[in-house]
């Protein structure tokens, strides 16, 4: 049986859409030395494309002492304690909002409201609604 039109090029995905909600994770001690020799190593090969750039900086990395990464892995794990903060405000962000999506229920003729005490306990009022 034919394809349909259009439908040879496209793959199918089963990858569920991340929230873009929480914070951006830390970056590691290669990548703050990324940042801090890319442009030198352009100006010194502009000829280079972007794969081999990359490529000549991971050898360099790998080849330094350690002495010479510590400031890299200082960032890192500044960053990475970044990270962790941002991280447990926003989990905390999250359930405050999602106990107040807990709150209302509607049906006919009443209104169900759950109030919230803490996580385990939970306190139903009943009112008409007119």
């Amino acid at each position: 049986m034919p394809r349909p039109k259009g439908s040879e090029n496209k793959k199918k995905t089963n990858k569920s859409k991340k929230e873009n909600d929480g914070p951006k994770k830390g970056k590691s001690s290669f990548f703050f030395y990324l940042d801090a020799k890319k442009e030198e190593a352009k100006k010194k090969n502009p000829s280079l494309q972007h794969k081999e750039l990359i490529s000549e900086l991971s050898q360099e990395w790998k080849n330094i002492s350690k002495e010479e990464k510590l400031p890299y892995i200082i960032l890192a794990n500044k960053d990475r304690e970044r990270f962790q903060k941002e991280k447990e405000a926003c989990k905390a962000k999250q359930i405050s909002k999602d106990e107040q999506d807990k709150v209302v229920m509607l049906t006919s003729k009443r209104k169900h409201e759950i109030l919230s005490i803490g996580e385990s306990q939970l306190i139903k009022k009943t009112r008409i609604v007119k």
